[in-house]
């Protein structure tokens, strides 16, 4: 999807540019509620940081990145941020924040809609057609800012709402995960998800089975100690008693099984702290950023692999 909302080769050029909010967006009060997952990324944060640097490397090599570039005009390293949300049943939503100009995007993009569906500029620019055999609109929120939704037009519409409220004077209370998110303004990286996942209904599952609401933040863990990743985790719901040892009992199994051993939770085992409160366990475990990268190889470089051969 980044390739579709952002390959256009002149996506560095000039242009009649949109009227600019009334102050700057920030993007995390833009994603409209309701989605069941929402992923985080700041690139430019992320790849400023030699330990994160590392991990992004072993995921996605600069070489592929420096291809995706050459293709598609684009340096991903280069954004600001990067924001995809997936809601159940209808959709998802994919946000971007760098150094283009949005409405040049969506106007040359829209060229080539075959059909174009819809057209307008007010009060964003935004196009929505079939674009290499799929719907989509794209939309300009700001002058660098960009959004794609996949999916039925309430989305797009709801995306719209939820601007104005982000830019109004007063704005409905946050949810839970919204506040979440906000607490990790800086983090280069976060994970939220909304319901349970699947689980087996004995061990961890039961313990899980009012589970809520997740989190997942990563960042460095600074410089008193170069070079490893702290890794916040929150967990909301309706929990057993003993969930802390239960939780302590899961992790410390897992890191002794050989896929445990082969992506490193030893170390997370050995350095996890939990804190439990009414209706919330956190979680934070630091790791090296090598092992961290070694693990997340293991676990992700098929499906990483893919994605990057159909994007690049």
């Amino acid at each position: 999807m980044i390739s579709i909302l952002l390959g256009v080769p002149s996506v560095g050029c000039g242009g009649t540019q949109p009227s600019a909010p009334a102050r700057a967006l920030d993007l995390d009060d833009v994603v409209p509620e309701g989605y069941t997952s929402l992923l985080r990324v700041r690139p430019r944060a992320l790849l400023a940081d030699d330990g994160l640097m590392r991990v992004a490397e072993a995921i996605v090599p600069s070489t592929r990145l420096d291809a995706f570039r050459d293709r598609h005009g684009v340096d991903v390293r280069e954004l600001e941020i990067v924001e995809h949300a997936s809601y159940e049943g209808s959709g998802s939503l994919l946000l971007a924040r760098g150094s283009f100009h949005a409405n040049v995007v969506v106007a040359e993009i829209g060229h080539r809609m075959a059909p174009l569906e819809s057209s307008a500029d007010r009060p964003v620019t935004r196009r929505a057609g079939i674009y290499l055999l799929r719907r989509f609109e794209l939309l300009a929120l700001g002058a660098n800012d960009l959004a794609l939704v996949e999916g039925p037009p309430e989305i797009a519409g709801l995306l719209l709402h939820t601007r104005e409220e982000a830019m109004g004077a007063t704005r409905p209370p946050p949810s839970r995960l919204r506040t979440v998110i906000a607490g990790e303004a800086d983090a280069p990286f976060v994970f939220v998800r909304h319901g349970r996942p699947e689980l087996p209904p004995e061990g961890i599952g039961l313990v899980l089975a009012r589970l809520e609401d997740a989190s997942l933040a990563a960042s460095t863990a600074g410089p008193e100690e170069p070079g490893a990743i702290e890794l916040r985790a929150r967990l909301f719901g309706a929990f057993p008693p003993g969930v802390e040892e239960n939780l302590r009992t899961f992790v410390g199994a897992l890191s002794e099984a050989d896929l445990g051993r082969a992506i490193g939770l030893e170390e997370v085992a050995r350095t996890l702290a939990i804190e439990v409160t009414e209706g919330e366990v956190r979680l934070v475990a630091r790791l090296r950023a090598t092992t961290l990268a070694r693990g997340l190889r293991v676990l992700l470089g098929a499906e990483i692999e893919e994605l990057l051969d159909a994007s690049t």
